[in-house]
């Protein structure tokens, strides 16, 4: 860690010698930045090389002299992927998660270098001016600027549970408003033999518990337990969702390899293939789900479904932070490389770039309406076809939310997250949202690192894995024995250590507060 720190320091004492004074200037010639993106797993889809990659190179990399090369990270172990390349003296110019707490581990890993916020001013003044307030509030580590953020003033969560309504139709049950609601659906899909629940071994934002917490959950549990990256197997709430899995596959409610599905990709699959009646998955304008399901089965009917709430617990979910991924600057990037890499946020600011990144080409891909609202096109099909996922890889460092122009009203902001047609589904899914608000949860966000998760995360993330197989699939009566044995491993393999460091974090107040 010492090494690191100390090239870092060296760092940004050149950048302040260099720019001191000085006015903002194209990056040094011959420089060459890489770019993380996340690997989602689409066959189809070239993540480093394609038509919104090269045009980056050509419209902001050539006139700048600067070359960026996009490199993947895995979607689920982006946090090891780059303190290994940090190691090796391989790490990506730019590093990013989706967890400010994970963001100070790599900087107290010596991942990342301090940054001067005034040089980033100088050479990103769009992308300083949106972001700012966020900088001020959460950019720093150990009394030192530290991190750069992407925005987020989404409307709802991308999220979903989709529901396969003409199951429920056929079989005369209700659409589930909570989970023994659900459990009924899936006993009657059973029994007609139309398939199973949809299910999938969380591998990331571990907040799949929220929906198990109760009235009597308290604000301390809450704020030592609930985290993004690393699953709190102990936790009282987490044993209630392990144990509603084990009851509905051991009723066969669940596909026998369901724990086989970690990824968006696999539960798509299952759910247009008819294997199962639920889905649940991110949606974008350009997701396949419903163009796959319909090829298959034209008849098949989808409606969304609200939080289902365990027996006796609320309704829950967490509440969404105002940014989206948390970036900083790798500890051995130059100041030619961190520069370029200013300029790269600083272009893909300007809305007319952020525009052709989110929304591809207009009377292509999208029209723009008398009042300036962006209406995107989700059937088109060509040369400037968005991924699968919206392009999001790629302006994902600015923006997590989707711009429809400035006169965009709610429909018009929903209408971005779903294809032609299925606006109505997206306002369900709000107004859902809307009604389950008093039920948020907020992830507690630390001022300082929690050094044990470095330490311990690869180990507890494998241990995870087994846990949630082994409970979820034991015979019911070995549940409680399997799922105490686990936990007593998790404890000992660093968890319990974790948690004392949160718990000290706690004490001392070194958390951020809600506004």
């Amino acid at each position: 860690m010492g090494l690191f720190r100390r090239m870092a320091a060296g760092l940004l004492l050149g950048a302040m010698l260099l720019t001191a004074g000085c006015a903002p200037a194209a990056a040094e010639d011959d420089t060459t930045i890489q770019i993380p993106v996340y690997n989602r797993g689409d066959p189809d889809w070239s993540l480093t090389n394609n038509y919104y990659t090269r045009w980056i190179g050509r419209k902001y990399g050539l006139p700048n002299d600067v070359r960026v090369e996009y490199t993947a990270v895995g979607q689920d172990t982006d946090f090891a992927d780059f303190l290994d390349r940090t190691a090796n003296h391989a790490a990506p110019d730019l590093l990013f998660t989706y967890d400010l707490n994970q963001a100070l581990s790599l900087w107290d890993e010596g991942a990342l270098q301090p940054l001067d916020y005034e040089e980033l001013a100088r050479y990103a003044p769009t992308y300083y001016a949106g972001v700012q307030d966020l900088l001020e509030r959460y950019g720093s580590a150990d009394g030192q600027t530290v991190f750069l953020f992407a925005r987020d003033d989404s409307l709802c969560s991308r999220r979903v549970t989709l529901i396969r309504r003409d199951w429920c139709e056929e079989t005369g049950t209700d659409l589930p408003t909570d989970n023994d609601g659900l459990i009924r659906a899936a006993e009657a899909w059973r029994d007609a033999g139309l398939g199973t629940l949809g299910g999938s071994m969380p591998m990331r934002g571990f907040t799949f518990m929220c929906p198990w917490l109760t009235g009597d959950t308290s604000e301390e549990e809450i704020a030592l337990y609930l985290d993004k990256s690393i699953a709190p197997l102990t936790w009282e709430p987490t044993k209630r969702y392990l144990r509603d899995l084990n009851d509905k596959y051991n009723a066969g409610l669940l596909d026998e390899s369901f724990f086989t599905c970690t990824t968006d990709a696999d539960a798509i699959e299952a759910f247009v293939n008819g294997e199962c009646g639920t889905c649940t998955l991110d949606l974008s304008s350009c997701t396949s789900v419903f163009r796959l399901l319909f090829a298959r089965e034209p008849d098949a009917q989808v409606d969304v479904l609200p939080v289902l709430a365990g027996a006796d617990c609320l309704p829950a979910s967490c509440e969404a932070e105002p940014f989206g991924l948390v970036m900083g600057i790798s500890a051995e990037s130059t100041d030619a490389e961190r520069r370029a890499v200013y300029g790269l946020l600083e272009w893909m600011s300007q809305p007319e770039n952020l525009t052709w990144l989110q929304h591809g080409v207009q009377d292509r891909s999208y029209t723009v309406d008398r009042d300036g609202v962006i209406w995107q096109d989700s059937n088109y099909s060509g040369s400037y076809e968005l991924s699968p996922n919206q392009n999001r890889e790629y302006w994902c460092l600015v923006r997590e939310d989707v711009l429809c122009g400035t006169g965009a009203g709610t429909d018009a902001l929903l209408s971005a997250l779903v294809p032609n047609g299925w606006l109505d589904l997206m306002q369900r899914h709000y107004g859902y949202e809307q009604d389950q608000a008093a039920f948020r949860v907020t992830v507690p966000l630390f001022t300082r690192a929690v050094p044990a998760r470095a330490d311990h995360w690869r180990e507890l993330f494998e241990l995870w894995q087994q846990a949630f197989i082994d409970c979820t699939t034991c015979p019911p009566d070995r549940f409680d024995e399997v799922y105490q044995s686990y936990c007593t491993q998790y404890l000992d393999s660093g968890y319990e250590e974790i948690l004392q460091q949160k718990q000290s974090l706690l004490d001392a107040g070194a958390v951020y507060t809600a506004d």
